[in-house]
């Protein structure tokens, strides 16, 4: 299956309120969040980060794209042995 990277990727999501509130109950900030994964694909435009990956299998699981307009940091962290 060869090498695969996994970092630590901090990036910008949306954030949303449910049910009713006042102007002064909205957190006007977009959520940072920190995603641990492995890279699985990268293209110009996102990247595509899974939580775990089948080694026998080639399979990938917990899949998130990510647009890399959003991402404000990238840690590599380890790589993984064949």
């Amino acid at each position: 299956m060869g090498r695969k990277k996994r970092e630590i990727i901090t990036w910008v999501d949306s954030r949303s309120v449910e049910g009713w509130v006042t102007v002064e109950e909205i957190d006007r900030n977009a959520a940072t969040i920190e995603t641990i994964g492995h890279i699985v694909f990268e293209d110009k435009k996102h990247l595509c980060v899974a939580g775990s990956r089948g080694k026998q299998l080639g399979q990938y699981c917990s899949v998130i794209i990510i647009p890399k307009v959003c991402i404000t940091k990238r840690k590599k962290k380890i790589k993984h042995r064949k």
